[in-house]
């Protein structure tokens, strides 16, 4: 059974693989990246005997605005369009069940990340025993 960071390492994968195009850090990006990037983090794990649950594994998509602050729709719409197939199309270790799934999708703006548009897909693992 998968624990918090075999999940993070899973999606991590996965959105790496993507052909975005664009680095992917786990947990946090590195500090005054002035680059496009991913960065994979997750709330935390729910245990049990059986089944664990990630409640949500953020992938975060940081992409910079037009020159007026609006946000580049085409460009956030093919990215995350690759993460969604990837997603989709997740693979884990032989032998684990893993269950993995878009949970939301929203675009949280600019105040949340400096010089950066945030666009966030929360996905939710199941992985059982």
């Amino acid at each position: 059974m998968a624990d918090l960071f075999d999940i993070v390492d899973i999606v991590f994968k996965t959105v790496d693989s993507a052909g975005t195009g664009l680095p992917v850090y786990k947990h946090r990006a590195e500090t005054g990246i002035k680059a496009e990037h991913i960065v994979i983090n997750t709330t935390g794990v729910t245990a049990k005997p059986y089944v664990n649950k990630a409640p949500v594994v953020n992938v975060n998509l940081f992409t910079h605005t037009h020159p007026n602050g609006m946000i580049n729709a085409s460009h956030v719409r093919a990215i995350a369009g690759r993460i969604r197939a990837a997603i989709h199309t997740i693979l884990a270790p032989h032998g684990m069940y893993f269950n993995a799934r878009v949970a939301f999708e929203a675009d949280l703006g600019t105040e949340e990340a400096e010089g950066f548009d945030l666009y966030n897909i929360r996905v939710e693992v199941i992985t059982e025993k």
